[in-house]
């Protein structure tokens, strides 16, 4: 199990802020990587759409000792808040390369995601290791500092199976890298991918299979982007299908490590049609969706 020394903790913290991320090394045990690929299949299997914590076998994850902690540590909080954002499907390589941010102002610097420290990070699990091989993260260093998305030198996240990867919201990112086979540290812009022929590409260890999940500081931020997303269809949809057993809210509490905010309850008996499928920037200044803590 990963413990954090204090040395270690005030380098990732320090280390966060100036480059909007950090890769923690060894996490997860070989056993729990197994399991994790295992119940990913099984969501798949099941036709399973709900996020990590509504599957049986996946939602002690978002309350691990570990995660919790790292989170913690990162958005300098006590206890750091889940909303329902994450995924533990994601097999293959599903969804569209380039960089881009995904906290809600995306293209106007003087709004409020830019005036203060931002508190919103997601984090990547991935099942194989891609030190070496095509499929990891990449990342626009220091890129969490401005709204440009091509701004920051782009890198290869080179994690091993077991490694856990949070980056801020604000940091540019793209999924599904590609490295070449004969120089692999070299990066490739995404809009490359499709122009360059597959051959000249690393492979991928085996099958990517990665599991994502979001948390926030309880603060204006988190209230602001929830207003976003209860306007986005794509999230909307996916809080329609997140439904919490008692067993999975009693482990939360019992827990006492987290937060908990049950979006399901709010967006349940909602029409999808009356929600937006792009994404529209916000105001700077309106009202904000305040949410009822379950947990």
């Amino acid at each position: 199990m990963q413990t954090f020394t204090k040395d270690q903790e005030k380098e990732y913290t320090a280390f966060f802020k100036e480059h909007g991320w950090v890769h923690i090394k060894n996490m997860f045990d070989a056993s729990e990587i197994e399991h994790l690929r295992e119940s990913s299949y099984k969501m798949k299997a099941q036709g399973f759409k709900g996020d990590v914590l509504s599957f049986p076998a996946t939602s002690q994850l978002i309350h691990d000792d570990r995660i919790v902690k790292a989170v913690s540590l990162l958005l300098e909080t006590d206890k750091p808040v889940y909303f329902g954002d994450s995924s533990g499907y994601n097999i293959g390589n599903a969804g569209a390369a380039g960089f881009h941010k995904d906290n809600p102002d995306k293209f106007d610097g003087t709004n409020p995601d830019w005036q203060t420290d931002y508190s919103i990070v997601r984090m990547g699990i991935y099942c194989q290791s891609h030190d070496v091989y095509s499929g990891s993260v990449a990342l626009r260093d220091k890129s969490h500092h401005t709204v440009k998305c091509e701004t920051g030198k782009p890198f290869f996240v080179d994690n091993q199976a077991g490694d856990l990867v949070i980056w801020s919201l604000r940091t540019s990112h793209s999924g599904n890298s590609k490295r070449l086979k004969l120089f692999p540290k070299m990066f490739v812009h995404p809009r490359l991918y499709n122009k360059l022929p597959d051959f000249l590409f690393v492979g991928q260890e085996k099958e990517r299979v990665a599991y994502f999940m979001t948390y926030a500081k309880d603060d204006a931020h988190l209230r602001r982007y929830l207003t976003y997303l209860l306007n986005r269809e794509y999230m909307v949809t996916s809080w329609k299908q997140n439904i919490y057993s008692g067993q999975i809210l009693e482990s939360i509490k019992q827990k006492g490590n987290l937060k908990l905010i049950d979006m399901h309850q709010v967006v349940k008996d909602w029409d999808i049609k009356n929600v937006k499928v792009e994404h529209t920037e916000m105001p700077a200044e309106m009202e904000y969706f305040e949410p009822e803590f379950v947990i």
